[in-house]
C-alpha cells in the first residue's frame, strides 16, 4: 500500500522531534570540541586569562597535597575558596591524568555541561511548557556562548570564558542553581500534599553546605533570595509558608555550618580584606557602579540589555501570578504557576542581592580600583542566568500561543543549527600541532631551557608567573611568589613553601633565580640586591629581567621574617599621613624616580618593613580617576615606626609605559591584608605628565 507524503512526512516527524534535544547535546558536545581545538592553535598572548596563577589554583591545592606532600594547614585561602565544584572535581581529573591543563580545562568545559543540567532540573520542576523546546534552546544557547569564546579567544569582555574556567565563580551560581532546583521540588512536593523525598532533601542540605563552605556569595545568592521570595509569596497567599518554611530552616544551618566548617578548618582571608562597610565607599561603588551599567546601557551592549530583558519577562508572570490571588478573578491557580513565580522572583532578587552585595560591601574592584567590568565578574546571577532562564520562559510564551505539534518541529528546527554550525566550524579548524593540554608559556620554556643549563630547581617571582611556572615546568622547577619586598606572598598559597624544600623538609629552598617583571606585579632589582646580593647574572626574555645566583641563599623562613610575635598580626588601624612635593610631575613614560617623603604613624599601633605583614610605602597610577591597575614599587621603611613618630623616605617611582595624563597616588601598604588607602586613609595624590621617552627627564614642571 503506497503511503502518501503527508504520511511519510509525519512518520519522520514523529521519529525525529522527540530526540531534537539529543541532537542539540551532540552539536554542544561538537562546540566543545571546537573550543577545545581553537585553544590549541592561540596565539599565547590569548591565552593568559585561560591558563594563569588563578585559573590553575584548584589545581595547585591538590598537586600541593597529593604530589608534593605539603599539608593544607599552610595555606592562606581566598575570601571565596571554590571548594565545591572547581577544587573538588580539578583535584580528581588531575589524579586520572596527572595534567593540570587537562584537569583545568576538563573542570571548566563541564561547567557549562552543569549548567545546561541545573536548568533542566527547574524546568522539570516548573513542569509547564514543551520539554523538548526548552532543552533545544538551553542547548543553543551553550552552543552560541561555546562558538562565540572560541572565535573571540582574548577577548576580555564580555567575559564570556568564564563560563570554561574555575575559580570563576560560575562554579558558585551552578551550586546555587542546583540548590534552588532541590529546593523548588521540595517545595512542590508539600504544595501537592506528598512529601519530599529524603535522598532529594539530603542532597539539598549538603549542596548548602558545600555552598557555605565554597564561596559567602551563596549567601546572597542563593539563600537570601529563596528566603525573602517564598515569604513574599506566602504573604499575598501564592504559594503559603508552611510549603516553603521546611525547606528554607533546612537550608540555613546548612549554608552557616558550611562557612563555620570553612573558617575553623582552613586560613581564610577575611571579607574585609577586599571590601569595607562605609558610607562613603557605599557612595563611591555606587556611584562608579551607576555610571558603568549606564555606560553599557546606552551603547546597547548585549549582556545589559538581556539582563533588562529577563527582568521584565520575570515580572510578568509574577504581575500575573498576584493579581490573579489578590483578585480572586481566575480559578484556582495551577502549581506550575506558582513555581514559575518562585524561580522568577528568586531570580530577580538573586540579581539584586548580587548588586547590593558588591555596593554596600564597598568592594575594592568598585571603590578602589573604580572598574565596572571587573566588579561585574561578582554579578552572575545578573549577566549569566538571563542566558539560560530567557530560553525557558520564552519556550512557555511560545507554549501558550502554539500546539504541542508545532511547538516540536520549532525544537526540530532549532536543533539542526545547534548541530551544523559547530559542524561546520569543526570541519574546517585545522587540528593544532600541539594539544594545549601540552602547553607552556613561554617565559615557562625559556626557564626549563636555562634550568637544563644552570642547574636551577627554586626561584621567586611575582604572583602571575610564579603558580604556571611550577605547575607547568618540565623541569620540575619551583617558582613562589613574592611581594615587592621579596616577602611570601600568602594569598592562595602554601606558607610551607617557603621554609620547606620537597623531598627534603628539614632544608629550606634555596634561590636561584628571582624573575623580575611580570604581567601586573613587578620586582625591584635593588630590592633583590639588597636582600640576596649580586646576582652571579642577569638575563632577559622578551622585556623580562631573570636574575641568576648560584643557589647558595635561601628563602628566608617564616621564623626570621616574624621574629617579632607582635609584628606578626595584621593591623587594625589604618590611619595614615604621608606628605611630599604636591606640584605637578613631569617624567618619561618607563622611567624611573625618587621622591622625598614624609611617612608619620598617626595611628594607634607600630609599623614595621618586616615580619609576616610587613608595612611599606607604595603607590598606584590613576588616570581619568580609576585605578589603572598599576601596582607600584615596594619602599622599606628605614625604621620601625610608633605612634606619633614621622621619618622622611625617598619613594621610588616607576612610571607607566604609555604616556599621558596621571595621578600618583601614595598609601601605605600591609602585605597579606590591605592598602590603608582602602581602609578609609587619606593618601597622597600627586598630579603627574607621563611623556614619550626622550621628552622628559623625571623633573618636577616649572
Amino acid at each position: 500500500m503506497k503511503r502518501t507524503w503527508r504520511e511519510i512526512r509525519s512518520n519522520v516527524l514523529k521519529r525525529f522531534v522527540p530526540r531534537a534535544d539529543v541532537l542539540a547535546a551532540f552539536g554542544f558536545g561538537l562546540s566543545l570540541v571546537y573550543l577545545y581545538f581553537r585553544l590549541g592553535t592561540a596565539a599565547p598572548s590569548s591565552l593568559e586569562d585561560w591558563i594563569s596563577s588563578d585559573t590553575l589554583y584548584p589545581v595547585n591545592v591538590t598537586t600541593d597535597l597529593v604530589r608534593d606532600g605539603f599539608p593544607l594547614s599552610g595555606w592562606q585561602f581566598a575570601i571565596a575558596p571554590f571548594w565545591f565544584p572547581d577544587v573538588f572535581l580539578t583535584g580528581v581529573f588531575w589524579v586520572v591524568t596527572r595534567n593540570p591543563i587537562e584537569a583545568t580545562l576538563a573542570t571548566g568545559f563541564l561547567q557549562l555541561v552543569f549548567l545546561v543540567g541545573v536548568m533542566a532540573l527547574i524546568r522539570s520542576t516548573i513542569r509547564a511548557g514543551d520539554k523538548a523546546l526548552q532543552n533545544v534552546m538551553v542547548l543553543a544557547v551553550a552552543v552560541i556562548i561555546t562558538l562565540f569564546e572560541a572565535t573571540h579567544l582574548g577577548l576580555y569582555y564580555p567575559d564570556l570564558y568564564r563560563f570554561f574556567q574555575p575559580q570563576s565563580h560560575v562554579g558558585s551560581l551552578i551550586l546555587s542553581l542546583a540548590a534552588l532546583g532541590l529546593g523548588m521540588v521540595c517545595v512542590r512536593h508539600s504544595i501537592e500534599a506528598r512529601t519530599a523525598p529524603a535522598a532529594i532533601m539530603a542532597v539539598y542540605v549538603i549542596l548548602c553546605v558545600l555552598g557555605g563552605m565554597s564561596n559567602v556569595l551563596f549567601f546572597v545568592q542563593m539563600l537570601i533570595p529563596f528566603t525573602l521570595m517564598a515569604g513574599l509569596l506566602g504573604m499575598v497567599g501564592v504559594i503559603p509558608l508552611r510549603d516553603t518554611r521546611g525547606t528554607i530552616l533546612a537550608g540555613w544551618p546548612a549554608a552557616i555550618s558550611g562557612a563555620v566548617l570553612n573558617r575553623a578548618l582552613f586560613h581564610a582571608t577575611p571579607v574585609a580584606a577586599q571590601s569595607k562597610i562605609s558610607l562613603a565607599s557605599m557612595r563611591t561603588a555606587l556611584d562608579v557602579f551607576a555610571q558603568g551599567a549606564e555606560d553599557k546601557l546606552v551603547s546597547f551592549e548585549g549582556l545589559h540589555v538581556l539582563a533588562v530583558a529577563w527582568s521584565v519577562a520575570c515580572l510578568i508572570p509574577i504581575a500575573i501570578t498576584v493579581r490573579r490571588v489578590v483578585l480572586g478573578s481566575s480559578p484556582k491557580l495551577s502549581v506550575e504557576m506558582r513555581m514559575l513565580s518562585l524561580f522568577c522572583g528568586f531570580s530577580l532578587l538573586s540579581a539584586i542581592a548580587s548588586a547590593g552585595a558588591i555596593i554596600v560591601g564597598g568592594s575594592n574592584t568598585l571603590t578602589v580600583f573604580r572598574n565596572y567590568e571587573w566588579g561585574a565578574h561578582y554579578l552572575q546571577s545578573v549577566f549569566y542566568v538571563p542566558l539560560f532562564g530567557l530560553p525557558v520562559v520564552l519556550s512557555l510564551a511560545v507554549m501558550h500561543r502554539a500546539s504541542p505539534r508545532l511547538a516540536r518541529r520549532l525544537a526540530l528546527f532549532l536543533s539542526l543549527p545547534a548541530l551544523f554550525l559547530p559542524a561546520l566550524f569543526l570541519v574546517r579548524t585545522p587540528r593544532p600541532r600541539v594539544p594545549i593540554v601540552n602547553y607552556r608559556p613561554p617565559l615557562v620554556k625559556y626557564l626549563d631551557s636555562q634550568a637544563a643549563l644552570r642547574g636551577w630547581r627554586y626561584g621567586i617571582g611575582g604572583y602571575w608567573q610564579a603558580r604556571t611556572t611550577t605547575l607547568l615546568s618540565t623541569q620540575n622547577l619551583r617558582v613562589y611568589p613574592v611581594d615587592n619586598s621579596l616577602h611570601p606572598r600568602l594569598w592562595v598559597s602554601n606558607e610551607y613553601w617557603y621554609t620547606e624544600q620537597v623531598g627534603d623538609r628539614r632544608k629550606a629552598p634555596p634561590i636561584d633565580f628571582v624573575i623580575l617583571d611580570g604581567r601586573a606585579f613587578k620586582l625591584s632589582r635593588e630590592d633583590a640586591v639588597r636582600v640576596l646580593g649580586e646576582p652571579a647574572e642577569e638575563l632577559r626574555f622578551e622585556g623580562i629581567r631573570i636574575l641568576s645566583y648560584a643557589g647558595v641563599v635561601g628563602i628566608p623562613s617564616m621564623a626570621s621574617l616574624a621574629s617579632d610575635a607582635g609584628e606578626d598580626e595584621p593591623l587594625h588601624d589604618f590611619r595614615e599621613q604621608i606628605a611630599g612635593p604636591i606640584k605637578p610631575l613631569r617624567v618619561a613614560a618607563g622611567g624611573t624616580t625618587q621622591l622625598p617623603v614624609t611617612i608619620t604613624d598617626v595611628s594607634s599601633e607600630r609599623w614595621v618593613s618586616r615580619g609576616k605583614y610587613p608595612v611599606s610605602l607604595s603607590y598606584r597610577w590613576l588616570k581619568e580617576g580609576k585605578d589603572a591597575g598599576l601596582e607600584g614599587l615596594r619602599t622599606l621603611l628605614p625604621i620601625p615606626l610608633n605612634p606619633g613618630q614621622a621619618e622622611g623616605v625617598e619613594a621610588r617611582v616607576a612610571a607607566p609605559r604609555d604616556a599621558g595624563t596621571f595621578v600618583l597616588r601614595f598609601s601605605l601598604v600591609q602585605d597579606g591584608v590591605a592598602w590603608f588607602v582602602f581602609r578609609g586613609a587619606k593618601p597622597l595624590d600627586i598630579p603627574v605628565r607621563v611623556e614619550p621617552m626622550g621628552q622628559a627627564g623625571g623633573r618636577p614642571l616649572r
